[in-house]
C-alpha cells in the first residue's frame, strides 16, 4: 500500500510539473481531477475545481465547452486542435485543447481527459503580423508607382493597386503571372 501511495505521489508530481493544462471530467461535465497548470490559469486550487462544471467556471463559454465535451463523450472519438478563449484571473487567454474519451474496461465512455496549451502569445503575434500587413498594404496602395513582390523565378507574389491600374489586370490575375509575361 505504501509503495502504491509513493507511485501515485510521483505521478501527481510529474503531472503537476507539466506546463500543459490537464483536466479529467465525468459524463456530467464535472471536473474529477486537474493539474496545477490548469488550476493556476483558472485562479483556484485543484481541490476547489473538483466537482465544478464548465458552466460554473466559465459561465460565458460553458455552453460551447459542454457542446465540445458531449461530442467527444457521445462519439467516443477524440476532438483535437480546439482553439478557444478563456477569461481567467490573468485576463483573456487563448488555449489549444485536445479532448479524448475515457473508457471503462467494457469500452463505455465514462468521461474525457483534455490537454490544453496556452497559445495567447502566438495569437497576439499573429494579430500583430496581420495588423502590420494591413498597414503595409495601405502604404503600398497609396504609392503611384507599380510595385511588385516576386520570387526568385519572377513569379508575382503580390502587387499594389497602382500595378493593377497601370497594367489593366486584377491582383489575382497578376499573381498567376511571371514578370517575364509583362
Amino acid at each position: 500500500a505504501e509503495e502504491m501511495f509513493k507511485q501515485n505521489q510521483e505521478i501527481e508530481t510529474i503531472i503537476d510539473s507539466s506546463p500543459i493544462m490537464i483536466f479529467y471530467k465525468d459524463r456530467e461535465n464535472r471536473i474529477i481531477r486537474t493539474n496545477k497548470s490548469f488550476a493556476d490559469l483558472v485562479g483556484k486550487t485543484k481541490k476547489q475545481l473538483e466537482g465544478k462544471s464548465c458552466f460554473e467556471l466559465f459561465p460565458k463559454y460553458g455552453e460551447k465547452y459542454w457542446h465540445d465535451d458531449m461530442k467527444v463523450i457521445s462519439s467516443g472519438s477524440a476532438k483535437r486542435n480546439i482553439i478557444e478563449m478563456l477569461e481567467t484571473v490573468r485576463g483573456e487567454k487563448w488555449v489549444q485543447t485536445d479532448k479524448f474519451p475515457v473508457k471503462d474496461k467494457n469500452g463505455a465512455v465514462i468521461g474525457l481527459i483534455a490537454f490544453s496549451i496556452d497559445i495567447t502569445d502566438r495569437k497576439k503575434a499573429a494579430e500583430r503580423i496581420r495588423q502590420d500587413r494591413l498597414k503595409l498594404q495601405v502604404l503600398l496602395d497609396s504609392v503611384f508607382d507599380a510595385i511588385f513582390l516576386e520570387n526568385i523565378d519572377g513569379r508575382i507574389l503580390d502587387c499594389n493597386q497602382a500595378a493593377e491600374r497601370m497594367l489593366g489586370y486584377s491582383k489575382d490575375e497578376l499573381k498567376r503571372m511571371n514578370t517575364s509575361d509583362l
